[in-house]
């Protein structure tokens, strides 16, 4: 049961990533050979278990996408339970795939109902990874590779946004996560380019020309 697709190009191969709800797998395809390269377990059972599908597992792989420097896949996994899971202790989790290797490695806990995900400039190089959870109020921000080191085995959550608008009452009603988010710029190839090409000219926002 395909449910998104993130693409990239890695030493000139055109693959894409297609993120399978019941399966539990991310397809790798090679585009221009139309052919399976790998199927990547990204869920996981209560005890830890990988491989397994959503009956099993009680989650699934939503989307998907690759980073615009094309070295990581972050795949939102939706939980339909509460309960924790080894190693990542929670029962959501974002799984974040080298594109060099097409394996996991590292899982990275989030809130409640995580779903959405798109890739956003970080200050100094590099990509963050922002995340919507459908049952939480808070977006979350990921860097796959924290120290620079080319490697996401420290991959981590490095920052929390609330996206509630401070109302009184019982709990937290507004700013519930859900499909996508878009960073602007956009960073990708396609979209960065007419956004440059707009500096300096008055027609971008302050924060987007900063």
């Amino acid at each position: 049961m395909p449910i998104a697709t993130g693409e990239c190009h890695v030493n000139g191969v055109h693959k894409a990533y297609v993120a399978n709800l019941v399966s539990g797998m991310v397809t790798v395809i090679n585009v221009d050979s139309k052919t399976i390269l790998r199927n990547v377990p990204v869920t996981l059972a209560p005890d830890g278990q990988t491989g397994l599908n959503i009956f099993h597992t009680l989650q699934g792989p939503i989307q998907t996408p690759v980073s615009p420097d094309e070295k990581w896949v972050a795949t939102a996994v939706l939980s339909l339970t509460t309960v924790p899971r080894p190693p990542v202790g929670s029962a959501d989790h974002i799984a974040i795939i080298d594109t060099a290797t097409d394996q996991v490695v590292k899982y990275v806990a989030t809130p409640a109902g995580t779903h959405g995900v798109n890739w956003g400039a970080k200050p100094g190089g590099g990509y963050y990874a922002y995340v919507t959870n459908q049952h939480a109020n808070v977006l979350t921000i990921i860097d796959p590779d924290p120290n620079g080191d080319g490697n996401a085995t420290d991959a981590a959550a490095v920052g929390t946004i609330l996206l509630a608008n401070g109302s009184t009452g019982a709990g937290a009603t507004d700013g519930t996560g859900g499909q996508g988010v878009k960073p602007l710029p956009m960073t990708h190839d396609g979209w960065i380019q007419p956004t440059v090409a707009l500096l300096g000219t008055g027609t971008l926002s302050a924060e987007v020309e900063g």
